[in-house]
Parts: structure tokens; sequence; C-alpha cells
């Protein structure tokens, strides 16, 4: 576990305080962001939010394994305070205030190294996919709701 602290230090050991806790919530964000999309956020989509998290740490692009482990550990008690401060919002209001958080971390991921950030946003972009595709649909068809795909490319991150 020491190795995983200290590799995972190595990447955001530039940041504050407040830019790690930023990128530590995206991925319960990018939960839901794209699973309220539609203002009905499932235990499906809650669930693949979860799950995609832990899959990453695991069996995703391994130069960001050790950031998604990192996130995992806390996720679910990070996206209950998410999810408390954001569900009373009505639905535009709710979109809008996710996405300018979401946008937030241009500034933080232009201090990282490149290659980890971009991978970094590969990865939220995959979740962001497999948060729409996992609720809704017929015959496993149309699973990206209309309201979900304007959301799944995270277009609020500009950082490539």
């Amino acid at each position: 576990i020491y190795k995983t602290k200290m590799m995972e230090l190595i990447y955001l050991s530039n940041l504050g305080q407040e830019e790690k806790e930023l990128l530590k919530k995206i991925p319960a964000l990018i939960t839901i962001l794209i699973g309220s999309a539609d203002d009905n956020l499932d235990e499906k989509e809650i669930h693949m939010g979860k799950m995609s998290t832990d899959f990453r740490k695991d069996h995703g692009e391994p130069l960001v394994n050790n950031y998604f482990e990192w996130v995992s550990s806390e996720y679910d008690s990070i996206f209950k305070k998410e999810w408390s401060k954001y569900q009373a919002i009505e639905l535009d209001q709710r979109l809008h205030l996710i996405s300018e958080e979401i946008a937030l971390t241009n500034d933080v991921l232009s201090k990282l190294d490149k290659k980890f950030a971009h991978h970094l946003v590969i990865s939220w972009r995959g979740l962001a996919r497999a948060v729409a595709s996992s609720s809704g649909g017929l015959l496993g068809r149309l699973s990206v709701s209309y309201e979900e795909r304007d959301f799944i490319g995270l277009d609020m991150i500009s950082f490539q």
C-alpha cells in the first residue's frame, strides 16, 4: 500500500489539497451528471459508477490505476456527500453546476504530466459512457438517453 500511495503522490504531488480533493470526486460527479441527466438517477447507474471506478483501478489504463485505487477507497462516501448536495436542485441548474465543477479540472489537469492527464480524461469519458449505457434502453438499444448524450463526451473538459 505504501508503494501505491507514493506512486499516486508522484503524479499529484505538485497539486494543492483542494485540487486533489476536486480530482478525487470527479468519478462521483460524472456518475451524478450522466445518471441524473434524464432526471432519474437510478440504482443501475449508481452501481455502474462505483463498479466502473473500481474496475479501472485493476483493469484500466495502467498509468491511472493508482488514481482510481485512491478514489475507490472513498467513492461511496464521496458519492453520498455530492448527491446529497445536488439532488434537491432543479435539474437544469444541477446539470449546470456539476458541469461547472467538472470544468474546474481544466486548470488542475494543466499542472499534471500531460500523458497522465490525457489518460485520466480518457478514463473519465469511459466512465461516463459506462454509466450512460447501464440503464434504460429497449432490447439493448438506445440505452444512452438523449439527455445523457449531451454530457457523455464531458465536453466541459477541454484538456486533450
